[in-house]
């Protein structure tokens, strides 16, 4: 059996110039597709990582709900006349959001501890500057320890950093990013891009030399987001 993203059986679909859409006619397109193309194998994700991925995923929400009721906070506390009692259960679900937080990095550890290989793995990716032990993680379990990515291409694909360029005749659209990927990845990395302007030397350069071309500071981030996940 194999898994593959539904951007490349939709793909494939469409150069079958098929203009009736049924669950026959898909079953169809997709039995083909496995017939004719070379695709690769589905491998079932071992246990820690299926866990770490879900864990993983809490997090990410947790940190937006988070991120949600600290601007909630500074909203209220910036209007006239705020009721106190709003302003202290807004405090104690933003302390409760971070004492989870601490919760699940804390398991999350304890788990890859636990498999000598994954442990390994990870703090071979965290060796490079700017990149943490959740953001090694969460690259690690979403990718299934890197089994779906055979190189740098492909993975910068699954995560959508993939850049789309579109011209047609003297008219050109600006390039930008595919995000048809793992948002997953893209929100883990985004902290790494950040911290890896001040911990290496080497992407802050190339960030500042983005800079002075005239780049806007998020097109920056986003070619550090593509050169932390190669």
């Amino acid at each position: 059996m194999s898994v593959i993203q539904p951007t490349k059986g939709k793909q494939y679909a469409k150069s079958l110039d098929e203009k009736n859409k049924t669950d026959k006619i898909d079953a169809g397109m997709l039995a083909r597709m496995g017939l004719e193309r070379d695709l690769m194998p589905w491998s079932r994700p071992n246990e820690q990582l299926r866990r770490l991925k879900r864990m993983s995923r809490e997090r990410i929400g947790l940190i937006r709900d988070r991120n949600a009721l600290t601007n909630q906070l500074h909203a209220l506390n910036h209007s006239f006349d705020a009721f106190r009692d709003s302003v202290e259960r807004l405090k104690e679900r933003i302390a409760l959001a971070t004492k989870q937080l601490g919760e699940i990095e804390t398991q999350m550890r304890e788990l890859t501890d636990s498999d000598p290989e994954l442990s390994k793995r990870t703090k071979h990716v965290i060796t490079i500057p700017g990149v943490n032990f959740v953001t090694a993680i969460t690259v690690i379990a979403e990718t299934d320890g890197f089994a779906n990515v055979g190189n740098r291409r492909q993975l910068v694909s699954y995560v959508g950093l993939d850049v789309v360029m579109k011209e047609s005749g003297t008219l050109s659209w600006r390039p930008h990013i595919s995000k048809r990927g793992n948002a997953y990845i893209r929100a883990g990395l985004y902290m790494a891009a950040v911290s890896s302007i001040i911990h290496n030397k080497t992407l802050k350069t190339y960030f500042n030399r983005l800079k002075d071309n005239g780049k806007p500071g998020k097109t920056g981030i986003v070619a550090l987001k593509e050169n932390c996940s190669s």
